[in-house]
């Protein structure tokens, strides 16, 4: 299917592993012009590579001039950038609080800012925002929810403010993802019990989810073809959130 992507211009934080590779991968095959920034390189020859930052404190400002001096203005953001930072704990400093909220939340703020004028001067702009079910019930750390949710909510009201300006805006909430290096990678060497368990116990599917599974839906909510989906969540986690079992 052709999703009318020719030469848009897309960039993707968090584009160098994982969901963020996959995007990237499926969008350059739509022939976009693609740029990913990350703090690694990408080996992919289809796509352009940014290597910064973007937790510093001047890594969203550099990130936008260096996409624009390569690509020009992004007609397509995919906010895929997120972590737990490994903080576990409800009761972590205020300092871990915002390092979290910095990596799930900010960062996307930060650049929509930068972006949404030229989307709104052209008529026409795509954002998606990689939250996650976390967002949407006890599924991590308190931090990783809570920034997650934050990132959600934020979606789901500017999506109503932009969608006259042609900005459409969406969120994705992915489950629990296996790809190559992540924690469940790992998981399924180090404890396959554990990963075992979960699947059996989380996951009606019967597997983990694959980055594959999310990224042709990114492309598609990329495009015009999802011209009434803004303000939206779409879950793609293999019926594990509990909520669409009314178990909450």
């Amino acid at each position: 299917m052709d999703f009318g992507l020719h030469n848009k211009k897309v960039l993707i934080t968090g584009g160098t592993r994982g969901i963020g590779r996959a995007i990237a991968q499926s969008l350059a095959r739509e022939k976009a012009q693609v740029g990913v920034i990350g703090r690694s390189r990408t080996d992919l020859k289809s796509v352009t590579s940014i290597h910064i930052d973007l937790t510093k404190a001047n890594g969203v400002t550099k990130a936008i001039r260096e996409f624009r001096r390569h690509i020009g203005n992004p007609d397509i953001i995919i906010n895929n950038i997120g972590d737990t930072l490994g903080i576990s704990d409800p009761y972590c400093s205020l300092q871990d609080w915002r390092r979290v909220f910095r990596i799930n939340f900010e960062i996307a703020v930060e650049l929509n800012e930068l972006c949404i004028p030229h989307m709104k001067k052209q008529g026409w702009g795509r954002i998606v925002h990689t939250a996650s079910n976390a967002s949407l019930e006890n599924s991590g750390p308190v931090t990783y929810c809570v920034t997650k949710a934050a990132l959600d909510a934020y979606c789901s009201r500017l999506g109503g403010r932009l969608a006259v300006d042609g900005i459409r805006v969406s969120a994705i909430l992915p489950g629990a993802i296996i790809a190559n290096g992540n924690y469940w990678d790992r998981t399924s060497f180090t404890r396959p019990d554990h990963a075992a368990n979960y699947i059996q116990e989380r996951l009606p599917l019967g597997r983990f989810g694959r980055p594959e599974d999310i990224s042709d839906i990114i492309t598609y909510l990329s495009s015009d073809k999802a011209s009434c989906f803004f303000g939206d969540d779409l879950g793609i986690d293999g019926g594990q959130s509990k909520h669409f079992f009314g178990q909450v």
